[in-house]
C-alpha cells in the first residue's frame, strides 16, 4: 500500500494528498497482456495510473495511436 502512495504522490495533482487521503484513491490491480480496460463510448469515473509495463490505446479500427 505505502508504494503506491509513494508513486501516487510523485503526480502533481495528488502531491498535497496525506498518506491516508493518498491511501483512499485506490488499489493496485495487475492486467494481464491483451486485457481491455475500456472501449470507446464507456462511461466510467476511473483514473488508471500505470506503474510499470505498457498500455496500448486503439481507435476504432484497432490502430495504435498511443
Amino acid at each position: 500500500k505505502h508504494g503506491l502512495v509513494r508513486v501516487v504522490k510523485k503526480l502533481e495533482i495528488f502531491r498535497d494528498l496525506t498518506e491516508d487521503e493518498a491511501l483512499l484513491l485506490g488499489q493496485r490491480k495487475a492486467y494481464d497482456t491483451g486485457d481491455l480496460l475500456w472501449t470507446s463510448g464507456d462511461s466510467g469515473v476511473d483514473m488508471l495510473v500505470l506503474i510499470t509495463g505498457k498500455l496500448h490505446v486503439k481507435n476504432d479500427a484497432g490502430e495504435i495511436v498511443g
